[in-house]
C-alpha cells in the first residue's frame, strides 16, 4: 500500500482541480489515456476483462471524453428468461440519476433570475405546503440540492406498483410530507422528497407540468428521444414499450449466501416523479452525461452557469474537499474528484460520473436491484482509487462514538427506526485508526477527511463538529447520538415487557383450562395491562414489518388504525397502573399480591415511557 501522504496528495490535488473549474477546463487531462492512466484504446479491453468472472444479468456502459465516445459495451440478457439480450435498445430505469434533471432545471431558471437560490422557497409554493416544519429558518433551494433542508425520511407511499393509483404531483407531495428533524443547513439526509418539491417549484415557476418542462429545456435540445420521465412513461410511448421487455433480477450475497433472484418485469410507479422516475437507453444518458461534462454545455446558454453549477455548496471535513455541487455529488476516493449521482430503482441501478477538468465520464446501467460491483467498480476503473494509507495522521480530537445515521425517521410513528437501523459505533485503536465493530476502518488523513475501508472497498468520509457533530459519508450524515444507548435500552425493555405480558396471559390461560388458578382483588386489571403490553409491543413490530417490507410504502390510514390501536393501550396501561398504585395503598393485598402489583407497575411504566417517547401513538405528525 502507498504512504498516508499519498492519500492526502490526492485529495489536495482534487481540491485543486476543483478550484481549476472556475476560468476554463482543459479539453483532456492526459491525451490518449483516462484519468486512471488506461490508454483509451484499451479501456474496453479492461471493462471486459473486469467482467469475466463476475455474475449479472447485463449491464451497459459507456466510457467518453468530451464529444468522444471512448467505448460502448452492452453485456448479458435484458430478459434471461426468454434469452433476450441487452443491446441499444433496451430501456433501464435511471433511479435517483433523475435528480440530477431537477437541478439542472433549477440552474436554467436560476441563469434566467427568476429563481433565487437563497430565497425561503416558500415564496415559491401554495400558502401553508409545508405543514410540518418545526423551525423558523428559511430553507433555500441551496438548502434542497445540498438534502440539507432538515427533513426526515419521508415513510408514506412514494411509489406504487398499480398505475391507476398515480397521483398528481402536489397532491403526492402533501400525502407523503415527512417531519422537519433538523434545522435547515445544519445535517445533510439524502432525502427524495426534497428533490421532488424542487421539481414541484419547477413546475409552478415555469407554468409547465415538470414532464413537459424537461422534454422542452433537456431532452430535446440534446436529442433524447429514448428516454421518459413522466411517472406513467406515457411521455414517450417507445420506452414503455421497451421498458415492459426489461426483466430484473436481485443478485448479490449477503450475510455469506448468494442470491440470484428474477422479478419479472418489477414495473412500479413513482409518485414523487422528478426524484426518481426516468428511463431510456444508453445512448440518451451518455448524451445528457456529456452535457454535464461539457464546458460548453448547451444546457445552458450562459457557460459561466455551468461553471457556477460545478462549484461546491458543501464540504467534508475542514471545508477544503467540495461534497456537493449544486446537486451533484462529489467522490473524492477517486483518484481524481469526479462529480454525478448514483441510483436505485426495485428494477434498476444506475451511475453517471465525470472528471470536470478533463471531460472524461462514465455511465453504468443495469437491471439488477442494489447493483454496486459495476456501478462502482467500472468507475473505479475509469478514474482511480485512494488507497487505504499505511498509518493514521494525528486527530485533532476523538470522533469515537455512536452515530445513527440521518436518512432515518426521528419523529412520529416511526422514531424507533433511528434505533433499529443505520447505527454507527466508531471505537479509536492503538494505532490512531477507528474501527466500526471490526467490520470498517477509518483512518485520518488532515483536515478533517478519513479514508474508510470496509469488505475491500475504499472511500474517503469527513467529519464535522459543527453546528453538529457528525460523520460525513456518502449522501448523507451520521450524527453523533448520545442518547443512543439508553434509547436502545428502552425499547428493549417495551418489546421484553410485551414478551412477558404474552408469556403471563398463556400461563393465566393454561391454569384456567385446568382450572388450577386462582382469584384475587384486581386479577382483571392485571390482566388488561399484561394484554396491553402484549398488543402494543406486537402492533409495533408488525408496523416495522411493514414500513421495511412494503414495495409501496406506509398509508395514513394504516399508520392512523396504528396510531388508534397504541392509544388504547396506553390508556389500558394507564388504567391499570392507577389500579395497581390505589390497591398498593389501601394495603389490600397480601406480600404475595403486593409483588403482583409492583412487578405490573413497573412493567407497565416501561411500556408507557416506550409509547411516548418514541411517540408510536403520534401517528397524526
Amino acid at each position: 500500500m502507498r504512504p498516508i501522504r499519498s492519500a492526502a496528495a490526492v485529495l489536495v490535488s482534487a481540491v485543486t482541480a476543483a478550484a481549476m473549474l472556475l476560468p476554463v477546463l482543459p479539453a483532456r487531462a492526459q491525451e490518449g489515456s483516462v484519468p486512471s492512466g488506461i490508454a483509451y484504446s484499451d479501456i474496453g479491453s479492461a471493462i471486459e476483462k473486469f467482467a469475466e468472472d463476475k455474475d449479472y444479468a447485463s449491464f451497459e456502459t459507456s466510457v467518453f471524453c468530451g464529444d468522444e465516445i471512448l467505448y460502448t459495451g452492452y453485456f448479458g440478457d435484458a430478459d434471461r428468461e426468454n434469452g433476450i439480450p441487452a443491446d441499444e435498445e433496451t430501456v433501464y430505469e435511471w433511479g435517483s440519476v433523475t435528480k440530477l434533471l431537477v437541478w439542472v432545471s433549477v440552474m436554467q431558471l436560476y441563469e434566467k433570475g427568476i429563481l433565487d437560490l437563497e430565497r425561503d422557497i416558500r415564496d415559491y409554493l401554495p400558502e401553508g405546503f409545508l405543514s410540518k416544519l418545526r423551525y423558523d429558518e428559511p430553507i433555500t433551494m441551496l438548502d434542497l440540492m445540498n438534502h440539507r433542508a432538515g427533513f426526515q425520511e419521508t415513510m408514506y407511499e412514494i411509489q406504487d406498483p398499480d398505475e391507476s393509483a398515480i397521483r398528481p404531483l402536489d397532491a403526492a407531495l402533501r400525502y407523503t410530507q415527512p417531519a422537519q428533524a433538523f434545522e435547515p443547513d445544519t445535517v445533510t439526509a439524502y432525502s427524495n422528497w426534497s428533490a421532488a418539491l424542487a421539481g414541484y417549484i419547477v413546475q409552478n415557476i415555469s407554468g409547465e407540468t415538470f414532464s413537459d418542462y424537461v422534454h422542452a429545456h433537456i431532452f430535446t435540445p440534446l436529442g433524447m428521444e429514448h428516454t421518459s420521465i413522466a411517472p406513467d412513461y406515457n411521455d414517450v410511448p417507445w420506452v414503455r414499450t421497451q421498458r415492459e421487455k426489461l426483466h430484473s433480477y436481485i443478485i448479490l450475497e449477503a450475510y455469506g449466501q448468494k442470491i440470484n433472484q428474477p422479478m419479472d418485469t418489477n414495473m412500479v410507479y413513482i409518485h414523487l416523479y422528478p426524484a426518481g422516475s426516468a428511463a431510456g437507453t444508453l445512448a440518451d444518458l451518455t448524451r445528457f452525461a456529456q452535457a454535464l461534462a461539457d464546458v460548453n454545455s448547451p444546457l445552458f446558454q450562459d457557460p459561466a452557469t455551468h461553471r457556477e453549477m460545478l462549484t461546491a455548496t458543501s464540504t467534508y471535513g475542514e471545508g477544503m474537499v467540495p461534497r456537493n455541487c449544486h446537486g451533484l455529488w462529489t467522490q473524492p476516493g477517486r483518484g481524481v474528484l469526479t462529480l454525478g449521482h448514483g441510483g436505485n430503482t426495485n428494477s434498476c441501478s444506475a451511475q453517471l460520473e465525470f472528471d470536470p477538468v478533463s471531460g472524461t465520464g462514465v455511465v453504468v446501467m443495469t437491471n439488477q436491484y442494489g447493483e454496486s460491483t459495476f456501478c462502482a467498480g467500472i468507475p473505479e476503473l475509469v478514474f482511480g482509487t485512494v488507497e487505504m494509507p499505511e498509518e493514521a495522521l494525528p486527530d485533532p480530537g476523538s470522533i469515537a462514538g455512536l452515530y445513527v445515521t440521518s436518512r432515518t425517521d426521528f419523529c412520529g410513528e416511526m422514531k424507533l427506526m433511528s434505533c433499529l437501523s443505520g447505527l454507527l459505533p466508531l471505537t479509536e485503536q492503538s494505532d490512531g485508526a477507528y474501527s466500526a465493530l471490526g467490520l470498517a476502518q477509518a483512518r485520518s488523513i488532515g483536515g478533517g477527511m478519513y479514508v474508510l475501508e470496509q469488505d475491500g472497498a475504499v472511500t474517503v468520509c469527513g467529519y464535522t463538529d459543527a453546528p453538529r457533530r457528525a460523520v460525513q459519508l456518502a449522501y448523507m450524515d451520521s450524527v453523533r447520538d448520545p442518547g443512543a444507548v439508553p434509547k436502545l435500552l428502552l425499547l428493549t425493555a417495551y418489546l421484553l415487557m410485551g414478551c412477558i405480558g404474552l408469556v403471563w396471559l398463556i400461563v393465566v390461560g393454561i391454569r384456567r383450562l385446568l382450572k388450577k388458578g386462582r382469584s384475587y382483588s384486581g386479577k382483571g386489571m392485571l390482566l388488561a395491562g399484561q394484554g396491553a403490553r402484549c398488543v402494543s409491543a406486537a402492533g409495533c413490530l408488525g408496523l416495522v414489518l411493514v414500513y421495511a417490507m412494503t414495495q409501496a410504502g406506509m398509508t395514513h390510514a394504516v399508520t392512523a388504525l396504528f396510531g388508534a390501536l397504541q392509544i388504547v393501550c396506553l390508556l389500558v396501561l394507564l388504567a391499570a397502573a392507577v389500579f395497581g398504585v390505589l390497591n398498593l395503598m389501601r394495603r389490600r393485598e397480601d406480600s404475595a399480591g403486593a409483588s403482583r402489583y409492583v412487578l405490573s407497575l413497573a412493567a407497565n411504566a416501561v411500556s408507557i415511557a416506550a409509547i411516548l417517547y418514541f411517540e408510536l401513538c403520534v401517528f397524526w405528525i
